[in-house]
């Protein structure tokens, strides 16, 4: 494993680590964490692409090294009955391609009233690649226990605060978090966190520095990294003689490649909501049907000129049609079959 994928394999989830939500400064009461894992679940269920970042990253000709990669993370909440508290499968790949996968882990979620906080421990997975079904069918997760994971240290809990419609978190004020594993040459390193998850977006930073303060964890895939929650479609396709294609779409760029009804023909098929450089809300849900395995192309002021339709970005469907193919994609909540 290089380096840069050490990194990127404690991810999101592995630098925060053991997250908290302090709710007040008196005694925890029940209600309060309830409403605390509440808003946790709702924005934590579903899927997340960071397309939109890595896309303008190269448009706009970022250095590679300090460009984004682009990743997908899906999450599921899950029954594992031996450990106590609201359980997440998280489900990670690159490039938006699921045949490159990145990490897996189980956050767990609960109530700490001796912290009056609600945490997460963060639970890594030894071997992974015996879990590829686990999204699809949880019941492979049933009888993991403690013992069969690994956790961060202690010092690298976070907290998890609601702020307004937010959660907010970072790590615990003089709380140490020293890793070792952040850097080539197994030199220790203090990390830092500050991030934002809500219902429309994770947001992130992750930083690093040696006990000289110099910066040593820089790799920008964990440095105001931003990951967009996707919506999921089912498109169907339509092609002169050919029987009716339904495939599954998200609109934070997932694309799929189908053959046309000519010989050697090929199309690439894309939904993304365009997310401009310096916008906070998309312009547009766009749907793409490009010629060829293609990557589509924009001009000066960021509009799109490869063949496509647009509409609202909370749009409910869209539709693409010409002579050689037609594709319409309606708006299907997750499902996880």
């Amino acid at each position: 494993m290089t380096y840069k994928d050490s990194l990127a394999s404690i991810g999101v989830a592995s630098i925060l680590a053991l997250i908290c939500a302090p709710l007040a400064a008196s005694a925890a009461h029940p209600d309060r964490f309830s409403g605390t894992l509440k808003m946790a679940e709702e924005f934590l269920t579903g899927t997340f692409d960071n397309y939109e970042q890595a896309y303008w990253e190269k448009v706009l000709d970022v250095p590679e090294v300090q460009r984004h990669r682009r990743r997908t993370e899906i999450y599921r909440k899950v029954d594992v009955p031996a450990i106590e508290g609201d359980k997440y499968y998280a489900h990670k790949y690159w490039d938006g391609d699921p045949k490159k996968p990145a990490y897996r882990n189980l956050w767990v979620l609960f109530g700490d009233k001796k912290l009056n906080a609600v945490r997460i421990n963060l639970l890594t997975i030894p071997h992974p690649e015996t879990l590829d079904n686990a999204l699809n069918d949880p019941s492979i997760l049933h009888d993991l226990t403690f013992d069969k994971l690994g956790s961060m240290p202690r010092d690298c809990d976070s907290l998890w605060e609601p702020r307004g419609n937010s959660l907010h978190m970072t790590l615990v004020p003089g709380n140490n978090c020293w890793l070792t594993d952040v850097n080539p040459a197994g030199m220790p390193v203090h990390t830092e966190v500050d991030a934002t998850l809500n219902k429309d977006e994770f947001y992130f930073g992750s930083y690093g520095y040696d006990k000289d303060g110099i910066l040593r964890y820089g790799v920008p895939g964990l440095i105001a990294a931003k990951l967009r929650h996707a919506r999921w479609f089912s498109c169907t396709v339509e092609r002169p003689g050919m029987k009716s294609t339904v495939v599954r779409l998200h609109d934070q760029g997932d694309a799929v490649t189908l053959d046309g009804s000519e010989a050697n023909q090929i199309f690439t098929i894309r939904l993304r909501q365009m997310l401009p450089p310096y916008a906070v809300y998309s312009r547009e849900l766009a749907l793409l049907v490009m010629p060829g395995v293609a990557t589509e192309r924009v001009n000066e002021d960021y509009e799109l000129l490869d063949p496509h339709s647009s509409t609202d970005p909370s749009a409910g469907s869209i539709g693409y049609e010409t002579s050689h193919i037609g594709v319409r994609c309606d708006l299907k909540p997750q499902t996880w079959e």
